[in-house]
């Protein structure tokens, strides 16, 4: 599934890279940690637009990452809807 999106895979390691910086800066500088994953969710939402395969797969890595950012998910699902609606 989403062989015609390589970007999943890259997104995948984004995210792998993006929660194990989180970790880090959560101890460091906690905002700091936010504001990388606001560009994150961003880059998500934009690449849910390709195709339904890709919403399906984003969607199953935000559920990983449900408690780490359960702010930043409720922002998201608000603005999905939008744009699926």
């Amino acid at each position: 599934m989403g062989a015609s999106h390589p970007s999943v895979q890259q997104q995948q390691q984004q995210q792998q890279q993006q929660q194990q910086q989180q970790e880090e800066e959560e101890e460091e500088e906690e905002e700091e940690g936010k504001k990388q994953q606001q560009q994150q969710q961003q880059q998500q939402q934009q690449q849910q637009q390709l195709g339904g395969d890709l919403q399906q797969h984003q969607q199953q890595q935000q559920h990983q990452q449900q408690q780490q950012q359960q702010q930043q998910q409720q922002q998201q699902q608000q603005q999905q809807q939008l744009l699926f609606c």
